[in-house]
This record gives structure tokens, sequence and C-alpha cells, in this order.
């Protein structure tokens, strides 16, 4: 019925939001971000319909690639000249600042081509689609950004880190789960391999495939 099938994709969003939040924590911790910040661009990403996978991605690549700049004067350095930005002045700014700066840098160039060049260039060959997001500048990423906070969906570092814990009891009960039972198991094989050399089904390795062939 569609009530059941609505309630199992509800279950289905509930059961991925421990795997997002740990997620959304593990990315800002790599790149030195308050989760807050990394929610807001995120949401504003999402509004722009460039996926989330696409826009980690380039943001990642821009915190690399401002990271590996030693020489202004050359690569990715000089092209962040002909925009009036500085990798210097952007790694002081933190992923956010920097993502804002080079938003509002690109809008103001006048050439469209030149415009997806530049942004290819900084973030990477994948984010074609982020001059959806990049076209209305900082201004309307901020807008969009802020809407996480005004709908209460603003996620905490404390929130963040049960994820994370939540995470880890999963896999230690899985761990457990699967030790209880290897030891169930474990004597049930034996006995259905002495039964099976018993009846004259042939080695220990055979046996158990044996024994299923003949109950089908």
């Amino acid at each position: 019925s569609l009530a059941a099938r609505i309630a199992w994709q509800v279950v289905g969003a509930l059961k991925a939001i421990p795997d997002q939040m740990q997620e959304i924590g593990n990315m800002a911790d790599r790149l030195k971000m308050p989760i807050a910040q990394l929610q807001g661009l995120q949401h504003a990403a999402n509004m722009a319909d460039v996926g989330m996978g696409e826009f980690d991605t380039s943001l990642e690549r821009m915190s690399k690639n401002l990271g590996d700049i030693t020489d202004d004067a050359k690569g990715l350095g000089a092209t962040l000249q002909t925009i009036s930005l500085s990798a210097a002045n952007l790694r002081a700014m933190g992923p956010q600042g920097a993502f804002l700066a080079i938003a509002d840098a690109i809008k103001q160039i006048p050439d469209p081509m030149r415009q997806a060049a530049v942004s290819v260039e900084i973030f990477g060959r994948g984010s074609q689609n982020m001059m959806n997001m990049i076209a209305g500048g900082s201004q309307a990423i901020r807008e969009a950004a802020d809407e996480v906070r005004k709908f209460g969906a603003t996620m905490t570092s404390e929130m963040a880190k049960m994820a994370t814990e939540y995470d880890d009891m999963k896999k230690r009960l899985a761990l457990t789960s699967g030790g209880i039972g290897r030891a169930i198991v474990t004597p049930l094989m034996w006995g259905l391999t002495q039964i099976g050399e018993a009846a004259g089904y042939g080695p220990k390795e055979d046996t158990v495939k044996a024994l299923e062939s003949s109950l089908g």
C-alpha cells in the first residue's frame, strides 16, 4: 500500500541519518572548518542543483590546491592573481571564506568560458556544475546557507561525535554477533561432517555439499 511504502521510505531515511552526520563531521575535520559552515555550503550547493558528491569533492580539491601553491607567479597562483586573489590570503580565510571570495571573483569575469576554465582549475575537472552555485556570488550562497540555521537543521560537533560513537558501536555489535554465530555454527558443521562421513558421502570437504544436495 501507499502508506506502507511511505513508512519504509521514512524508516530508510532515518537509518541513513547517522551515516550522513558522521560523513559531515569527518569532512569538517578534514577541512578544519566548523560543521555549521560546511552544512551551510552543502545546502547552498543542493539548492543550486549541485550534487553533494561533486560539491564535497570540489571543496576538498579547492582546499588542497590552495595548500599546494608555493609560487604565486606560476600555475594556479598566477590564475588567482588575474582575478585579484592570492593563495596566502585565501588560506587565511579558511575554506568557507576562500570559497565565497572565489565565487565573487569568478562572478566578475565577463567571459563565461573563462569563468568555467578558472572554476575547473580551482575546483577540479569534475566540478562542471559548480558554476550553478557560483553564478549568484557570495551573497546568494550566504542566503541559501543561512536557511540551515533558520530551519533549525544545524548540526553540532557533539552530534557528529555521537554519530561516530554510534557507528563504532554498530561495528562492535557486528563483530560480537559474528563471533556468537560462529560459535553456534561450528559444532553444527562438525556434527554434519561426522554424519556425512558415517553415511559414506566421502571426504570432509564434500560432506556438507552432499548433504545439501540430498536434502534439495
